[in-house]
């Protein structure tokens, strides 16, 4: 444990695997079956002696001093990563640049902009392609129906589609 846990009071061995069953995503419950014999107990019995020992002072403060370190460590990897990419994302930006690769240098500036969220990638889906029925309506107008069933297929329409559709 780190620096904090110094300062807390210390705990009996049962009590530490208490704080640890919880610190793991156990319930008050299960972390308190894992610490303690509870052969003899009713499962309401259980319960109410987590929750009295989960309330202890001492135990309640080491649950705080723990959670925030996992909080720090979760934080410092995720700067920690997001800092080494951005650095690998600039180095081969400047390298692309000193060779004249402007393409690979833009693609380099475009991913460290997705890595910090400032682009949202769009995609429009049109559900009843009025847009594609006008046009082939249009085009069977000009150049008959045929050619309308020529392109429509080559938009990825199948016959059977058109036949509904129109």
């Amino acid at each position: 444990m780190g620096k904090d846990t110094e300062e807390l009071q210390e705990l009996t061995e049962k009590q530490y695997n208490f704080v640890l069953g919880i610190q793991k995503g156990l319930t008050k419950s299960d972390a308190y079956r894992q610490a303690y014999d509870v052969s003899n107990m009713k499962t309401e019995t259980v319960h109410r002696l987590a929750s009295v020992e989960a309330s202890k002072e001492k135990i309640r403060a080491w649950l705080e001093v723990t959670r925030r370190e996992a909080i720090n460590r979760l934080t410092d990897e995720t700067e920690y990563n997001l800092k080494a990419h951005m650095a690998e994302l600039n180095d081969l930006i400047e390298v692309a640049k000193a060779n004249g690769s402007f393409g690979p240098a833009l693609n380099g500036i475009i991913a460290k902009g997705k890595a910090c969220n400032h682009y949202t990638e769009h995609k429009e889906i049109n559900v009843n392609n009025a847009a594609d029925l006008q046009l082939l309506d249009k085009l069977e107008a000009l150049l008959g129906h045929d050619a309308m069933v020529s392109a429509a297929q080559q938009m990825g329409y199948k016959p059977e589609e058109l036949e509904r559709k129109h």
